[in-house]
């Protein structure tokens, strides 16, 4: 789940042996850990969450500056997946943790709009997930110019959320995806027209969902018991897709 255990996971032992390669871009005040990263396509800079806090900090591409606070949201504990979904316009996920699971009622979808810069930046309110059938809204990514796809990890859904629908009821703009393979499900990453979304702790499964076709496929990678980020696991998803390896009904 965390940021720092994604980077473990994903180093070799050759990487390990070049660990000098590596060095610390910045150190994030009031966080123990950071759960996941969105890059601003405008700057290169990083905005950062954390679940063990509940503020939305930005930090510098560069190391030129000192992390920035860009929001507290009082009413979350938490913060997690985040994704930008227009240029400078971002969403992220809010919950309240206790452990690894969320207060029931506690999920919201926040956005955040820094297209004037940093500095009293506006943060609306998009979503509020009061249903007990929502768990951990966790990973996100966008789908298309107004739509994200979030994985719930607790209840094995990944859900559309229509961000063009706002004005109606939640049922008539989300939609979930389920299957009971998918709990505590967390990466999520889109490519064209597949989806690509993956296991956390247990098993080495990689589920991909063809939105197009209604179909989902797995494949199993027995030499990683573990994942935990999206960017280089989706480019060996992509891979196999091409050339036809390790899929199954």
């Amino acid at each position: 789940m965390f940021l720092q255990k994604t980077l473990l996971t994903l180093l070799t032992t050759t990487q390990l042996s070049n660990a000098q390669l590596f060095s610390t871009l910045a150190t994030v005040p009031g966080t123990s850990n950071l759960e996941n990263l969105a890059i601003r396509q405008s700057t290169g800079d990083i905005l950062v969450t954390s679940t063990t806090s509940n503020t939305l900090h930005q930090v510098s591409h560069n190391a030129s500056y000192e992390p920035i606070v860009l929001a507290n949201i009082t009413s979350n504990t938490a913060l997690l997946g985040i994704t930008e979904l227009e240029p400078d316009i971002f969403y992220f996920i809010g919950t309240n943790l206790s452990g690894t699971a969320a207060e029931v009622g506690s999920n919201r979808v926040w956005k955040i709009d820094l297209a004037s810069g940093v500095g009293d930046n506006e943060v609306e309110l998009v979503a509020k997930f009061e249903d007990p059938e929502t768990k951990v809204l966790n990973g996100m990514t966008k789908s298309t110019e107004n739509e994200v796809l979030i994985s719930d990890s607790g209840a094995g859904n990944i859900v559309l959320l229509k961000t063009y629908k706002l004005a109606h009821t939640l049922s008539s703009f989300l939609i979930r995806y389920s299957n009971q393979d998918l709990r505590r499900l967390v990466g999520l990453e889109w490519e064209s027209t597949v989806s690509t979304f993956t296991t956390n702790t247990s098993t080495s499964r990689v589920w991909i969902k063809k939105f197009s076709e209604g179909s989902l496929f797995q494949f199993t990678t027995p030499q990683t018991s573990k994942f935990w980020g999206k960017g280089l696991l989706s480019r060996m998803i992509s891979l196999c897709l091409a050339r036809g390896m390790g899929l199954r009904r």
